[in-house]
C-alpha cells in the first residue's frame, strides 16, 4: 500500500516492509501518472547439497535471494528446509522449469563427480549467466575433460570455479560466507 505520506508498505505471507519514499519536490503518486519501479528478486538454484547448504540457502534467504534446491539424494533432502522450494527432478528436467532457466544464477555442488558432469551437461544449454562450481580447479578441470567441446565453450565464460570469494577460514560455514559474498557482489554488479 502507498499512501499520500509516501510511505510504502508491502506484506507478504510472514513478511512485511515499510519505507519511505524519496522525493524531489512535489511528491510523484499526486501527479496523475507515476511510476514505481522494483528491482526482481535474484534467484538462485544450488544442484545439489551438502554439508555447507544449510548455511548458505540461510544466508542466501536472508539476504533476500530465492532460493531453489534441485535434489533427489534422501540423504540430503533436509536441506530443503532451508530452501524456498525443492524440486526434486534431474538436472535437465530441473531446467524444464521456468523459475530454474531463468535464474540469476546456479550452483553446482553435490559432491559427487558424475552428478556435477550431469548438472553441467544440462547448464551447457542454459542462459543462467552466473554457473558456480564447487571444488578445486582440478576436479573442475577433470569434469571439462568429460564435457564436448561446444559444451565447455558454452561454460567457460559463465563458470566460476572454485565457486565463492578467498575469505580465508575452513570448513562448511566458511565455504557457505565466501559463496553468499560472491553472489552478492554478483547483485550488486561488483
Amino acid at each position: 500500500m502507498l499512501s499520500c505520506d509516501g510511505k510504502l508498505r508491502l506484506a507478504a505471507g510472514d513478511s512485511a516492509g515499510e519505507w519511505q519514499l524519496a522525493t524531489a519536490g512535489a511528491a510523484p503518486w499526486l501527479a496523475p501518472n507515476w511510476q514505481l519501479d522494483f528491482e526482481a528478486q535474484p534467484r538462485v538454484c544450488l544442484f545439489g547439497a551438502g554439508p555447507e547448504s544449510d548455511s548458505l540457502l540461510t544466508m542466501l534467504g536472508q539476504a533476500g535471494w530465492r532460493t531453489l534446491l534441485v535434489e533427489r539424494r534422501e540423504r540430503w533432502r533436509g536441506a530443503a528446509g532451508f530452501a524456498d522450494r525443492l524440486i526434486e527432478l534431474s538436472p535437465a528436467n530441473a531446467l524444464d522449469d521456468a523459475e530454474v532457466s531463468t535464474a540469476t544464477a546456479a550452483l553446482v555442488m553435490h559432491h559427487n563427480f558424475e552428478r556435477d558432469r550431469d548438472t553441467l551437461e544440462a547448464l551447457a544449454s542454459s542462459t543462467i549467466p552466473f554457473i558456480g562450481l564447487l571444488g578445486p580447479r582440478r576436479r573442475r578441470d577433470d569434469l571439462f575433460q568429460l564435457l564436448s567441446a561446444d559444451q565447455a565453450e558454452s561454460l567457460q565464460p559463465r563458470l566460476h570455479s572454485p565457486v565463492g570469494l578467498d575469505l580465508g577460514g575452513r570448513g562448511a560455514e566458511a565455504i557457505a560466507l565466501s559463496i553468499a559474498a560472491q553472489l552478492q557482489m554478483l547483485r550488486h554488479g561488483k
